[in-house]
């Protein structure tokens, strides 16, 4: 995996979905549990399944851009 870009799959039924993002030169903490909740708002406000993986996808790739690189905890303050 040494690749400029990462992906996040998503399999809905026979449905394959790629989220590709940038990798990143830099360890950060908390994105796994901030995509995970981006969705899961997104879902429980009656979105379907994909629209909400694509949405939770731009604001965490969004979001990262703001990251410090010293203190590598994600939070979004843009």
């Amino acid at each position: 995996l040494q690749e400029d870009q990462t992906y996040d799959t998503l399999f809905e039924g026979d449905q394959l979905s790629r989220f590709p993002s940038s990798r990143q030169q830099f360890r950060i903490h908390g994105t796994g549990s901030f995509l995970n909740a981006a969705i899961s708002a997104h879902f429980f406000s009656g979105e379907k399944l994909k629209i909400c993986v694509e949405k939770a996808k731009n604001l965490l790739n969004r979001s990262v851009k703001h990251v410090d690189k010293d203190n590598p905890i994600l939070s979004p303050h843009f």
